[in-house]
């Protein structure tokens, strides 16, 4: 093998995983470790030759307001009868928790309208505009995670906050790797409660499940978006995303269950556009 292909293979390898703050350390290690043995290069040879061929980091969001803004306005629905949310029986602190609960990872469907609750509308492209929010949080309460599923910033604080008084032990991964792992003894009200806040959980963009290691049935998403122009569909299946730069973009629908769909939509300078989204039954 050459000696840049050999590169390619090794040290730029171990930058790309070294560089991404959702991987573990004992990961990076082994690359560094594999670097060495290949090229009897030092550590920091290994970084620098990976980091030359890794090639510039993506750009950042650029927080510019933009002074023409417009509005995204819509509604997702359901085609066909609203279904059925099944009830789980709770297995311990029934007291707090409820002897019954609905099961979190059903479709919730408004039966009058049929607007799908809890999709995460999103608008791709844009690398510049409105200021995020500089923290999301996530409460543990009535054994349930709020909101169900929480749409946040990349890069932002993602705080998390227990109102039970119960332990609950948050569990959150994004695919197998788990990105945070917190026991929350104390809850709010109590002298010793502080709510838990970390940087890693929104390190990157992804799609991240949340659940209860204390509580099996609690179940929740979060989704991390690389501009804040998203929004979470209310009760009505209707959302509104405003203060969009002018421009022609594709908005993106996600839902836990019925996948995703994508639109063309044109913002009008100072103006609104609409986007609805229908999911067929399943």
């Amino acid at each position: 093998m050459c000696v840049g292909s050999a590169l390619a293979d090794g040290a730029r390898g171990f930058y790309r995983v070294a560089a991404d703050p959702a991987i573990a350390l004992d990961s990076i290690e082994v690359k560094m470790i594999d670097c060495r043995r290949q090229f009897g290069w030092s550590l920091v040879l290994c970084w620098l030759a990976g980091a030359a061929l890794a090639g510039p980091a993506s750009a950042a969001y650029t927080v510019s307001p933009p002074a023409d803004g417009g509005a995204l306005t819509g509604t997702v629905t359901f085609k066909g009868a609203a279904p059925a949310i099944p009830e789980i029986t709770t297995t311990k602190n029934q007291d707090v928790c409820g002897a019954q609960v609905p099961d979190p990872k059903a479709t919730v469907v408004n039966p009058k309208n049929h607007g799908v609750e809890w999709v995460v509308v999103s608008i791709t492209g844009i690398s510049q505009g409105k200021a995020p929010d500089d923290k999301y949080a996530l409460l543990n309460k009535g054994c349930a995670f709020h909101p169900h599923v929480l749409a946040a910033m990349v890069g932002k604080t993602f705080v998390l906050e227990n109102g039970d008084p119960v332990l609950h032990n948050t569990h959150i991964r994004i695919g197998n790797r788990t990105l945070l792992n917190d026991a929350l003894s104390f809850h709010v009200g109590d002298p010793m409660y502080h709510p838990i806040e970390d940087q890693r959980v929104l390190s990157r963009p992804g799609e991240l499940d949340v659940n209860c290691d204390a509580h099996e049935w609690m179940n929740g998403h979060i989704q991390v978006e690389d501009n804040p122009y998203f929004a979470v569909t209310d009760e009505n299946g209707a959302f509104k995303i405003t203060d969009i730069p002018p421009g022609s973009y594709t908005v993106q629908v996600w839902h836990e269950n019925l996948g995703e769909q994508t639109q063309s939509v044109t913002i009008p300078a100072k103006g609104a556009a609409t986007a609805n989204f229908e999911y067929p039954a399943k």
